[in-house]
């Protein structure tokens, strides 16, 4: 008697009847079909008998992949598989091409980590892990100034890198699904933002790095708190606010080149940075000095 090419001898099995013969799977038995000798002849089962034994998982190809891509899961007891995971979250769509192969559809979301297949004996777990390709489903904003800050969302983020075109950026924040960074000094232009980690490069976005936004001068009617404050320079169009240090004021007039505002009431006598913050960036700083505040009640200067 075999099952397979696996041959089991007496006591292994026991004839119960002309009908019927009880028998222990043998160890290492393999899939395939039953055969049964006697003086008379060979006769073998239409159908194969599965040999169910603990899976494990020798390999899998590719080593990174897309999300809804395939992956090929190679090793053995693959028969009766029940269920695919990548780092434990649980593949829908699965395929057992035979004992030894599978075929498993990646989730939409689903995340790096190792391989684990299930049938009724146990679970085997791949030794190296799988990395699963960033996406890139937005950024915002989708122009501005070098040394502004872009916020990439999407998935499988997590350890990465940005490159703008071909330079490539650390972020300031990090998660799987969400990255900072701060656009670089190259040149101005439309270029085009990819997340880069272990689980390869993502699809693009364009991002148009616009002209940066210049201070080059102050001039004051006076320094004083309440006066109007004119700011020239370049790039200052959709200017939305002026800071003195981080102290914030409403801009009064704005075209390409100056700015008009009024200096805060609040402040008090002393130095401070004042920035020009625009839809394409924040301006250089430059200093300026508050000589005296006014009285609001008696407009009277105070020294």
């Amino acid at each position: 008697m075999k099952f397979n090419t696996t041959p089991i001898s007496s006591p292994n099995f026991t004839v119960v009847s002309p009908t019927q013969i009880k028998v222990n799977v043998p160890a290492g038995a393999a899939t395939g079909k039953i055969s049964v000798t006697t003086p008379a002849g060979t006769g073998s089962s239409a159908n194969n008998f599965t040999v169910l034994a603990p899976p494990t998982i020798t390999s899998f190809s590719p080593a990174i992949g897309l999300q809804g891509s395939s992956v090929v899961i190679t090793g053995t007891g693959f028969s009766g598989i029940t269920s695919v995971s990548f780092n434990d979250v649980v593949a829908t769509t699965f395929t057992v091409i035979s004992s030894t192969q599978i075929n498993v559809t990646l989730l939409a979301n689903a995340t790096r980590g190792k391989i684990k297949v299930t049938n009724t004996l146990g679970t085997a777990t791949s030794a190296n892990t799988f990395y699963v390709t960033p996406f890139i489903s937005a950024i915002s904003p989708t122009s501005g100034a070098a040394g502004s800050t872009l916020t990439i969302t999407g998935t499988n983020l997590a350890a990465a890198t940005v490159k703008f075109n071909s330079t490539s950026v650390p972020p300031t924040t990090n998660t799987n699904t969400s990255i900072t960074v701060i656009v670089p000094s190259i040149a101005s232009g439309s270029v085009n933002v990819t997340v880069v980690n272990l689980g390869g490069t993502s699809n693009s976005k364009t991002f148009t790095i616009t002209s940066p936004v210049v201070l080059n001068e102050i001039v004051a009617t006076a320094n004083i708190a309440g006066q109007l404050i004119l700011l020239n320079g370049s790039n200052l169009l959709g200017a939305t606010k002026v800071y003195f240090g981080n102290v914030a004021a409403d801009v009064y007039t704005n075209t390409s080149s100056v700015v008009t505002s009024i200096i805060p009431a609040s402040l008090a006598v002393g130095n401070y940075t004042v920035t020009v913050v625009t839809s394409n960036g924040t301006s250089n700083g430059k200093p300026f000095q508050l000589l005296s505040v006014q009285n609001p009640n008696t407009g009277v200067s105070i020294w």
